[in-house]
């Protein structure tokens, strides 16, 4: 993987790690790996979701902020690729995630409204956008140790995440 991959890798997964830290979702591990010159994976695993459990009632007011919390969650990692310039606008909508985005908010609003979920997923890629402004330093901090190790353990990210924002772990 070239330099510029595995730092879009880095920051897409720290994207990722730290949107499911400030969800209050445990981190297992947070990869990027590079398994031959052609190909590559990266993941962020975490225990559980934002919507295990929660009632899919577009009328219940938890419902829908749990729901477009996980589907904002899911583009934190492609916007995160954006704002460090490796991904174009627009570009997110190829994106595995933003199809992982889109399922969510369709398990919640149904499939029969193609506007609302457009409009839907509009408002969480604003939220993902939003939340990667705020915690940009951890992001890249996150990214910065993963381009050099590969593979963080969820206590890890978690430490690292916490050093820059303030918190105690």
């Amino acid at each position: 993987m070239t330099k510029k991959k595995t730092e879009s890798a880095a920051h897409h997964e720290a994207g990722h790690a730290v949107a499911c830290s400030v969800s209050g979702l445990k981190i297992k591990n947070v990869v990027i790996d590079n398994l031959t010159p052609m190909e590559s994976k990266h993941y962020c695993d975490h225990f559980g979701s934002l919507i295990d459990g929660v009632p899919r009632d577009p009328q219940n007011n938890g419902s829908v902020e749990a729901y477009e919390a996980e589907a904002r969650n899911y583009l934190v990692g492609p916007c995160a690729e954006m704002k460090l310039g490796y991904r174009e606008e627009g570009a997110i909508r190829d994106e595995f995630d933003y199809k992982q985005a889109q399922d969510t908010l369709e398990a919640l609003y149904g499939i029969e409204n193609p506007y609302l979920i457009s409009e839907r997923l509009q408002v969480a890629e604003e939220n993902a956008t939003e939340l990667i402004e705020r915690h940009w330093p951890a992001i890249v901090a996150v990214a910065k140790v993963l381009v050099e190790r590969k593979k963080l353990l969820g206590t890890e990210a978690k430490q690292i995440i916490n050093s820059i924002e303030g918190q105690n772990p």
